[in-house]
């Protein structure tokens, strides 16, 4: 079940037109005649822009987009260095059981 939202401007800065200047991994939001039909994030390009895997938000699984079709992407913004949480490594969980 796709759910579709409707937004009155884009919700993010620009589209993306040329799908090739993405890379994996980049967080999107997918926009159809104005609605959002799709977010998550990038899984897989074709080599040409033509073809985009998305891995769905909230476990709604894998989706394939066509270039063709006319869908547009928008980058969302990455979380900021104040509001990230710090990465834990093997070696901080180590450093943190042997803490305590």
């Amino acid at each position: 079940m796709t759910i579709h939202r409707k937004h009155p401007e884009a919700p993010f800065p620009a589209p993306v037109p040329n799908w090739t200047k993405l890379a994996r991994a980049d967080q999107v939001a997918i926009y159809q005649h104005g609605e959002e039909i799709a977010s998550g994030h990038v899984d897989m390009l074709s080599p040409d822009g033509s073809v985009l895997w998305l891995i769905q938000d909230q476990g709604r699984g894998r989706a394939l987009f066509l270039h063709s079709d006319g869908p547009k992407v928008f980058r969302r913004p990455t979380a900021t260095a104040t509001t990230e949480q710090p990465r834990r490594t093997p070696h901080t969980a180590i450093f943190l059981r042997d803490a305590t």
